[in-house]
Order: structure tokens, then sequence, then C-alpha cells
């Protein structure tokens, strides 16, 4: 076995030992969960949405569905980020009913307040805007949450080899919109 097979087997552990925690009604255990995954599942939704504010009401929905279903969770991360992105999915079908235009994306990507990281952040947020969703959520689950690819697949609902294309496939256009110097 691994290291990073027993790493990740540690992680999901304790996170499992906090889900019966937050079952037997230790609130506390929420409040950890929420410390260790919430700016994945913020991330994924931003990345998705573009709209700060949708994102935080995808963060508060998908933790009080934690709250009212917190049994037999076998990866609590995996079934946040994944109830995060359907909740995302349901404010996306809503939008395009309503077919209203939306404020600009926020950033999803830091860049230490340094100009020219900042300028490439900047770059690669509009590409990451272009890309189709399910590259983009595909791409942002890899890169900056370091899901694997069977990780992935659960989260969004399809086969380790279909995220992996995705990935692949994402990243090779976000090469095209920015360029290799970045």
């Amino acid at each position: 076995m691994s290291v990073a097979t027993q790493v990740n087997r540690s992680v999901v552990s304790k996170a499992r030992h906090l889900t019966a925690r937050l079952e037997a009604g230790d609130v506390s255990a929420l409040a950890a969960l929420y410390d260790r995954y919430a700016v994945a599942v913020y991330r994924l939704a931003l990345a998705l949405l573009g709209r700060e504010a949708d994102a935080e009401d995808v963060l508060q929905d998908v933790f009080l569905g934690l709250l009212r279903r917190s049994r037999d969770l076998r990866d609590p991360r995996a079934y946040l980020l994944a109830a995060a992105r359907h909740r995302a999915i349901s404010i996306l079908r809503r939008r395009r009913r309503e077919t209203s235009q939306g404020d600009e994306p926020m950033p999803v990507l830091e860049n230490g307040g340094d100009p020219d990281q900042a300028v490439a952040a900047r770059q690669i947020e509009r590409a990451l805007g272009r890309l189709p969703a399910e590259q983009r959520e595909v791409v942002v689950l890899r890169i900056y949450e370091g899901l694997s690819f069977p990780e992935i697949a659960r989260v969004v609902r399809t086969n380790a080899n279909t995220a992996a294309s995705r990935y692949r496939y994402g990243v090779a256009r976000l090469r095209e919109l920015v360029g290799d110097d970045i």
C-alpha cells in the first residue's frame, strides 16, 4: 500500500469519525467538517457559478444538508463536493430559465499580491470560464482540491477514465487560451 493511499485512508477515517460525532448530536463536529472542507466546496461552486453570492449560498446549503444527512457517509468530502456540484447545477439551470445577465465571474485563484501573478491569475480565470462546465469542474477538483480521478469520478458521477479525459482536454484548452508562458 502506497503512502498516499495510507494518508488518504487516514483522512477519510478522521472525516468518518466526525460524521459519526455529528450523527450523535455533537454540533462541534459540523464546525470541524466545515473548517476542513468549506474552502473546497466554495471553490468548486465559484468555479461552476462564477458569482461569489451564489457560491456562498451553495456553501450554506451544502452544510445544512450535511446536518440533515449525517448518516452512513463513507467519504464526507466526496458527499460535500457532489452536493455542491448538484446545487450549482440547479442554480445554473434556474439562471438559464430566467435568461438574465449576471455579474462578472469572481476570482477562483489567489495571487498573493504579486502583480505578475495577478495578471496570470486573471488570464487563467478567464480561460477557466471559457471551458465547458464538465471540463472546468474536473480541472478545479484535480488542480485546486488535489482529488484523484477515481475521487473526481465519484463526485461528478462518471467513471475515472472520463474524468481523466475531461481533465486532459480541459488542460489542453487552457494551454491554447493562455499559452505556455504562464
